[in-house]
């Protein structure tokens, strides 16, 4: 199984620095105020995992010269992790 680990998003929209944001086991809540930036950390996280360009209408607002940063940090059980390698010629760490 692959799951996210953590994120931190920059940069993005209304968001500064979310810091690294860890998820829990089981089901994640993502909760706050109306504008507060929940759906842009949806956004991102989907931007970053398929791959897709950051629209410069995503361009930080109190920035907008700052260049929108996205990490995610996957946690890969060991079955994924050795049919993520096969043909990269790299082997998986045990």
């Amino acid at each position: 199984m692959v799951k996210i680990k953590k994120f931190r998003i920059k940069n993005y929209k209304s968001i500064v620095d979310s810091g690294d944001c860890y998820l829990a086991e089981g089901i994640t809540i993502l909760a706050g105020k109306n504008e507060s930036g929940k759906t842009s950390i949806l956004e991102a996280l989907e931007i970053s995992i398929s791959d897709k360009q950051i629209r410069d209408t995503a361009r930080p607002i109190r920035h907008p010269e700052a260049t929108p940063e996205i990490s995610i940090t996957f946690d890969v059980d060991k079955n994924n992790s050795k049919r993520a390698c096969q043909g990269t010629g790299r082997l998986p760490h045990d």
